[in-house]
């Protein structure tokens, strides 16, 4: 669980650089690593507006070569706190309620979210990026490409008189 203490911050802005653990963040501790979060905190009379940049390194596998890598993934979110009445129909994840004693903010959902929405979705290495891909398979010692489960076919085929 990933907590900003709020109790001392008076109204402005505010700028809070965290650095958790995957297991904070419920995420696999092999997955992510070095993760920092900076959240600069917008605190007025009844709501917090907390915008939140942040990066860890993401261990990846390659789509192409399947080789284990390393790469820098990072996002931006904003979530607004607010202390008036949120209707239990508002589904909006960006405006969470904030009770008025509390005297912290829990960022965890948030900090994960991002995270895992920054991966992406085309993981290529570095050194793969440049790489050819073989796009056809075969037998080196023929010279077309034939698969032997359409032999029975062209025998129909050849066998048939117009």
């Amino acid at each position: 669980m990933v907590l900003i203490d709020i109790s001392a911050l008076s109204s402005g802005v505010h700028e809070v650089t965290l650095h958790p653990s995957s297991g904070d963040l419920n995420l696999g501790k092999d997955e992510f690593g070095s993760i920092k979060a900076v959240v600069r905190l917008h605190i007025g009379d009844h709501q917090i507006l907390a915008q939140l940049h942040v990066s860890a390194n993401s261990r990846l596998i390659c789509d192409r070569t399947l080789i284990p890598f390393t790469q820098r993934v990072s996002g931006e979110f904003s979530v607004m706190f607010t202390t008036k009445v949120i209707s239990r129909y508002d589904t909006d994840e960006v405006v969470k309620h904030l009770d008025p004693a509390a005297r912290e903010l829990d960022v965890t959902e948030a900090i994960r979210d991002t995270i895992l929405l920054a991966v992406p979705l085309r993981k290529v290495a570095p050194e793969a990026s440049e790489a050819e891909l073989n796009l056809t398979y075969q037998d080196e010692t023929t010279e077309t490409l034939t698969d032997p489960r359409w032999e029975e076919l062209k025998k129909l085929k050849s066998d048939r008189t117009v």
